[in-house]
């Protein structure tokens, strides 16, 4: 079988801030290098395709593979057309894997996503978006949490994100605005444990997906005064004491009904977004209330350190084998189904 991973080069920034963020976006190689060892162990021809300003070398790789495995993330170092290879592929019919364009595209404005979660009954945070000075910021239950619109991998999430005050959520607004070049997002913080629901296809059978296990950010020894929220140095920075301070743990004290409610609230956000294959929901689960999605990724890290493929491998899912599931997935789905009728 011909594999063709799709993936998009990110350009070195010159801007020392963004430099620092760069990181993020090296992670990307590793998942490749990881995945492209897991074909060759599951016997597959595997090749590489750099997706890059040119929709033609996305389109004469997809040509000669049986299946794509679609890691672009943008297309110029624009995160807005995340979708676009998604689509491209969906227009050729090549079988790839991951979510398909709309679902990409949905899941990339957190506004929207929020919208299309609360519409099919699905909890998220009250809030709103803001672009310019002049906006307002409704009534809102501080403290509030303020974020990028469309960024992920905590990118500009900081300490300072958690404000308890309108002039802080404009300030912390304005810098978003200015250094992320989007809409700030504004949500009432909640309280409560911060946990992940990772799903996984569970092929052709048409069943809803694998609920992995669990896992949760673990703020107990975060220095005091620190919000208990994943900013970027506590994801990126391993010499940070936010880094040291926010481990990723299976906690063992969730209740059943709690486990049952978390997966089912997982499994109507992937409905609502129209997720496939894999997908990462976080939620924040307070004490006295029911779990609160607060973002869904549609394409979570797949590198073997990840905690992807580690919530798999509580279950006994072997990383060739998790690859495998997904890339058998797309295939099982087949191509792209022709336009029937005018």
């Amino acid at each position: 079988m011909r594999v063709a991973i799709a993936y998009n080069e990110p350009t070195v920034p010159q801007m020392e801030e963004a430099l620092r963020e760069y990181e993020a976006n090296m992670a990307l190689y590793d998942a490749v290098e990881c995945v492209e060892r897991a074909c060759e162990q599951n016997g597959w021809n595997v090749s590489r395709a750099i997706v890059g300003s040119d929709p033609a070398a996305l389109s004469d790789a997809a040509s000669r593979a049986d299946v794509v495995v679609n890691f672009v993330e943008a297309i110029q170092d624009d995160a807005r057309f995340e979708s676009a290879a998604a689509w491209l592929l969906e227009w050729i019919g090549v079988p790839f894997t991951g979510s398909p364009g709309l679902a990409l595209s949905l899941a990339l404005d957190k506004s929207i996503a929020k919208a299309c979660l609360a519409t099919a009954g699905v909890r998220v945070a009250a809030g709103c978006v803001v672009a310019g000075e002049g906006d307002p910021i409704p009534r809102l239950r501080y403290p509030l949490i303020v974020k990028p619109v469309r960024e992920d991998a905590s990118i500009g999430i900081e300490s300072g994100s958690v404000v308890y005050g309108e002039p802080a959520a404009r300030a912390q607004a304005a810098r978003i605005i200015e250094r992320f070049h989007q809409p700030a997002l504004i949500e009432e913080f909640i309280e409560g444990r911060d946990v992940t629901a990772a799903l996984l296809t569970r092929g052709a059978s048409g069943e809803p997906p694998e609920l992995l296990p669990i896992s949760e950010f673990d703020y107990t020894n975060l220095p005091a005064g620190e919000p208990r929220i994943l900013t970027y140095d506590a994801k990126w920075d391993v010499a940070s004491a936010a880094y040291m301070g926010s481990p990723a743990v299976y906690p063992d004290d969730l209740k059943t009904d709690t486990v049952a409610r978390i997966g089912s609230v997982a499994r109507d956000a992937w409905d609502a977004i129209g997720l496939r294959d894999y997908a990462r929901v976080d939620m924040r689960v307070p004490p006295d209330g029911p779990p609160v999605v607060i973002d869904v990724n549609p394409n979570p890290d797949l590198s073997t350190t990840a905690g992807f493929a580690g919530a798999a491998a509580r279950v006994g899912i072997s990383y060739e084998t998790l690859i495998r599931r997904i890339v058998e997935g797309a295939l099982a789905r087949g191509r792209t189904a022709p336009r029937v009728g005018p």
